[in-house]
């Protein structure tokens, strides 16, 4: 696959001496959706705005189909020059067009033919669900056809790259489910490569091939969906991305002990020291009884399409737990079991923000 974008050791530091980015490194190839993700302030719309020109990094290099955008002590490429499309949350149509004047709007200033102009904005409005809206007000129509009115500006100058920031947050289900579908059918039709940042967990896994999670500008981890999911790289990832619950305390001859309650549970292969035990939801089983098992009561209960989920009191630590089964109330005593827990030591990770 080519290789569409390429940030090399990016750090950006504000004048105020807020770190935005730290030593980022990421590669996106043609056809590829990436989202962006992590807590306010973790960088993602600085990352966002530096690829796109309104920010220039402090050091490294950023390049786009090969081309240099910006590297420290070189011309940097203006905005309008990088052949980019841009969709924000607020769609930021003009009232004043027509929706047809709205996504011609970048081939005028690119000085394009009126033919040529016309037939390409019907091809766009097709491709993204509006054909024969051309004529219309905006104002006539809905938020969810105005964003379609704004990505197809977007991509009617065949963008290089396609830039997203928080471009579905401002909409309803079952709305932004539908157009998520349709950026993941664009991106493989048209080859186009995304980068999409999002505060919504489920957006970025549902549409993402690769992941990449910030916190304070740095990169906590850069993988598939699956990989974030299945395989942390640190109890932030795990608290973060699956709500998982993070107990400090110490493992000694294979026992890891809590230091904040009695919670005690037998890891294997780990040396004794300090760090964090990261028990996920679907680590916690409910209503299955045996020598492992132990009374808890339910704290809080919602009822999901595919799973329950809860919070339990166990022994004075609130845990998440995800199940299929029936639906237990707040107040009920259940019998609850850890399945599985995954130990972190201290001196290979520290929790940002500690």
């Amino acid at each position: 696959m080519t290789e569409v974008l390429s940030l090399e050791d990016v750090e950006l530091t504000y004048p105020n001496g807020k770190i935005g980015l730290e030593k980022l490194n990421l590669t996106a190839k043609k056809g590829e959706l990436i989202a962006v993700i992590g807590p306010s302030g973790s960088g993602k719309t600085t990352l966002l705005r530096a690829v796109a020109g309104f920010l220039n990094p402090s050091e490294g290099s950023i390049t786009i189909n090969g081309e240099v955008m910006y590297r420290r002590g070189q011309s940097t490429v203006p905005t309008e020059k990088r052949k980019l499309g841009m969709v924000f949350q607020q769609h930021a149509i003009w009232p004043h067009m027509s929706v047809a004047q709205n996504v011609s709007y970048p081939l005028r200033l690119a000085g394009v033919a009126r033919s040529q102009r016309a037939q390409r904005v019907d091809e766009i409005l097709e491709m993204v669900g509006l054909d024969g809206f051309g004529e219309r007000d905006p104002a006539t129509l809905s938020g969810g056809q105005r964003q379609r009115v704004a990505l197809a500006r977007a991509l009617v100058n065949s963008p290089r790259l396609l830039l997203l920031d928080e471009a579905l947050s401002a909409l309803d289900e079952p709305l932004r489910d539908t157009l998520r579908l349709e950026l993941r059918s664009l991106a493989s039709t048209l080859g186009l490569t995304m980068l999409h940042v999002t505060h919504d967990r489920n957006e970025a896994i549902a549409l993402a091939d690769r992941m990449l999670v910030l916190d304070k500008g740095e990169v906590m981890q850069l993988g598939t969906p699956a990989e974030l999911l299945d395989n942390p790289a640190n109890p932030f990832i795990a608290g973060f991305l699956s709500d998982a619950t993070l107990i400090r305390g110490g493992v000694k001859d294979g026992l890891f002990q809590s230091v904040e309650h009695d919670l005690r549970y037998a890891v294997s292969g780990e040396p004794d020291g300090d760090g964090t035990l990261v028990i996920l939801p679907s680590d916690i089983a409910i209503d299955e009884s045996g020598a492992e098992s132990k009374q808890v009561t339910i704290v809080s209960s919602l009822f999901g399409r595919d799973h329950n989920e809860v919070v339990l009191d166990w022994g004075g630590v609130r845990m998440r737990s995800r199940y299929s089964g029936v639906m237990h109330r707040e107040g009920d005593t259940v019998s609850a079991r850890i399945t599985q827990a995954r130990f972190y030591p201290a001196k290979d990770y520290s929790t940002p923000g500690t």
